[in-house]
């Protein structure tokens, strides 16, 4: 029995009906003392009375212990660290040290009168306070009181404040200066989950110190220990899961213990810990992974709805895949499957699943679980942010599921086809149910009728859909007439490829003629000269002929020119498009000259003709 187990606390309803089947006597009024004490659950019961008892914690209970040899005990410190590490128990075994009469080197007797009264709650030297409850000035107040009266039992009065961080401004304040100096026989022990939350100017007069998180091979351990000792038995499987789902805190595993021993009836099995923690089955991860790496979204649906049917918790299912995601990496990048802390047959099943699954995948699931739990902080329906994240994976946005896998030796699945070909920049693909059409933007080839794309396809797939322009049989108003039917589909186009400054320059534009057989010239009125300049600077100039060539299926090139009216003529010829007015500003003429000879010399194809005529002298008439 663990030191602090209370005599009889074991008995039950059940044992006495068994001494009663058994023949013994019955039990007299005396004996309902001992039988109604109540049960202590494992984590109070289990509690270290001694420094050598404290699971992990190495560097703080070996500066605890130095100190109390060389008597070096401070006026106040800091426990900070995760919830279940010990910051508590660490803290009452300190007080018990410091006032202990019979301490032998840093150990506690644990049997003396001032021990006994802390091991059971009773003394009244040592003050233990909740700051979540008790976290106004008033209470500081009543403590800073009284550490005036001197310690009635032992040599030091202990205050423990547990989560000190939830002390309001005034009640820190309150606290200064007594922390600062306390009397000499005053020693404060703050404890907190939150340490960023305390004032610099409390921490500063404190010696901090860290609890870490435990490892599973230390709660395997502790948990091993109990079970033997409280006569538990319990399967090594079961004992791991335990381990992990207390995700470093030995309280929680500790606690997770008793109540599978309790649903078990002293017997944990694996199964028993799943059933308890609602944790998902291997078989069940096995076919969410399958599926969303085969890009199945129907049998992705129907997992997920067996979790909702059998009342999952979506958040922690996220969490779940996460953690899975992460070990099927462990493992395919040649991780020892003694690593996983999982059973033997699981973890030789998981590896053969990782073997058949891209690594990028696997990256990009354990992404998707970091983000879905994320984003269900607040949600009012976690299990649709779940399938939405989820489903992202089966098609992504940017790239084929193939194109994922597609360089990842340990892929199994598919090899690359042929309609998986990337579009590029000299090549098109026209998708027909009945035949294949490549346009090309020198050219163009067609085999069988090329339907004309429906408003769906516009809006999900952009300019890949379109219907190509027979060059032999198109003159300069038919170019021209494509150019203008495609041209909102080219602002539409732009303003979704996030090419927003393009788009906007591009507005006051309009396409009015046809130079060179591919070269549309685009008008912009007198008063938006920086758009002007601004669509033919070759950065942006490019941007906007490829989005223009895709949408028109012929390589076309640009050219921007102000505003000037049309001599008489054809409204689509050179002649009435590049012929300036005399009544125009002779400065705005100029710089567009100058300005659109000096992009054709960068960006402008072979043979592109570049009008030169020299630069007209200033008559001295100004306009505008």
């Amino acid at each position: 029995m663990p030191p602090g187990r209370l005599a009889g606390a074991s008995y039950s309803g059940i044992a006495w009906k068994e001494r009663s089947r058994a023949g013994a006597r019955p039990l007299d009024f005396s004996d309902w003392g001992v039988w109604l004490v109540p049960y202590q659950v494992l984590y109070r019961a289990w509690r270290p009375n001694s420094w050598r008892q404290v699971v992990g914690q190495k560097s703080v209970v070996r500066i605890l212990e130095n100190a109390l040899l060389e008597n070096k005990v401070s006026h106040a410190y800091l426990f900070s660290g995760p919830r279940g590490t010990g910051k508590t128990t660490v803290a009452r075994l300190l007080a018990k040290a410091v006032n202990c009469k019979n301490r032998q080197g840093a150990e506690p007797c644990n049997s003396c009168d001032s021990c006994s009264a802390i091991q059971n709650g009773t003394s009244v030297d040592v003050v233990e306070i909740d700051a979540a409850s008790n976290r106004g000035i008033d209470e500081i107040r009543g403590i800073t009181e009284s550490t005036r009266y001197l310690p009635v039992t032992g040599a030091y009065k202990v205050y423990i404040v547990d989560e000190v961080h939830m002390l309001t401004q005034e009640a820190f304040n309150a606290l200064l200066k007594t922390l600062e100096e306390p009397p000499a026989h005053v020693i404060f022990i703050l404890a907190t989950t939150a340490p960023h939350r305390i004032p610099v100017t409390i921490t500063s007069r404190c010696q901090r110190m860290d609890f870490h998180k435990l490892s599973v091979g230390e709660i395997c351990e502790r948990l091993g220990e109990i079970a033997s000792s409280e006569g538990i038995d319990i399967e090594p499987e079961a004992r791991d899961a335990l381990a992990r789902a207390a995700e470093g805190s030995l309280r929680d595993a500790i606690s997770l213990l008793d109540l599978c021993s309790a649903y078990g009836r002293g017997k944990v099995t694996r199964h028993d810990v799943e059933d308890v923690l609602g944790t998902s089955p291997l078989e069940f991860m096995e076919k969410l992974v399958r599926s969303l790496a085969a890009g199945d979204a129907r049998e992705t649906l129907r997992a997920l709805r067996e979790m909702s049917d059998a009342g999952k918790d979506f958040f922690q299912l996220a969490q779940e895949v996460g953690n899975f995601a992460k070990d099927l990496i462990l493992l395919k990048s040649g991780g020892d499957l003694s690593e996983l802390t999982r059973p033997s047959d699981e973890s030789r099943r998981m590896r053969e699943l990782a073997s058949t699954i891209s690594r990028n995948f696997l990256f990009a699931l354990m992404d998707a679980a970091a983000r879905a739990v994320s984003e269900m902080r607040g949600a009012s329906d976690p299990k649709l942010v779940l399938e939405l994240t989820l489903l992202g994976l089966a098609r992504p946005s940017q790239q084929t599921e193939v194109e994922m896998f597609r360089g990842d030796p340990g892929f199994k699945g598919a090899p690359l086809d042929k309609s998986d070909k990337p579009y590029t920049s000299q090549e098109q693909r026209v998708e027909d149910p009945g035949s294949t059409a490549l346009v090309g933007f020198s050219g163009v080839e067609v085999r069988g009728e090329s339907p004309e794309p429906s408003q769906e396809d516009r809006t999900d797939k952009g300019p890949v859909t379109v219907q190509p322009v027979n060059v032999s049989l198109a003159g300069p108003e038919e170019i021209l007439n494509r150019v203008k039917s495609v041209w909102d589909d080219l602002l539409n186009v732009l303003q979704k490829r996030r090419l927003v400054k393009a788009r906007a320059y591009l507005l006051p534009g309009k396409p009015v003629g046809l130079r060179d057989g591919n070269v549309v010239v685009l008008k912009f009125p007198a008063t938006y000269t920086t758009h002007l300049e601004q669509v033919m600077v070759p950065g942006t100039r490019k941007s906007i002929e490829t989005e223009l060539s895709k949408l028109a299926g012929l390589e076309l090139r640009i050219v921007a020119v102000p505003d000037e009216p049309e001599a008489s003529g054809s409204g689509g010829s050179d002649e009435s498009v590049a012929k300036p007015n005399e009544e125009d500003n002779p400065l705005v003429l100029r710089a567009s000259e100058l300005l659109e000879t000096a992009a054709r010399k960068k960006s402008g194809p072979p043979g592109t003709h570049v009008d030169s005529r020299p630069a007209r002298r200033d008559t001295g008439k100004r306009t505008g």
